[in-house]
């Protein structure tokens, strides 16, 4: 399973709409082949940071998002983004100890 992790920062006063404006993103990318998990949720004590979590099948359908996102239209900008950063991470699932 492939595990990606994102932190977005955004304006306080702005992060609801940056929320609304990736749902439409969000209901796509969960359709796609080998998405397990797709979502971006507000943290709870910093207001201007958004987290996203992926979870993929494998890195070959990752790769297959990636390249979709890069050759369709972008996500709308209705939000400055002041940073981001991901990370991804190949897991193997397991029992809660």
């Amino acid at each position: 399973m492939i595990i990606v992790t994102g932190i977005y920062h955004v304006p306080p006063d702005q992060r609801d709409r940056f929320m609304r404006s990736r749902r439409e993103q969000v209901k796509r990318t969960r359709q796609e082949t080998g998405c397990l998990e797709y979502a971006f949720s507000a943290d709870a004590e910093q207001a201007g940071v958004v987290r996203l979590i992926e979870q993929w099948e494998s890195i070959a359908d990752l790769e297959a998002h990636l390249r979709g996102v890069r050759s369709g239209p972008p996500p709308p900008q209705e939000v400055e983004v002041a940073s981001s950063t991901f990370a991804v991470f190949d897991a193997t699932p397991t029992s809660m100890p």
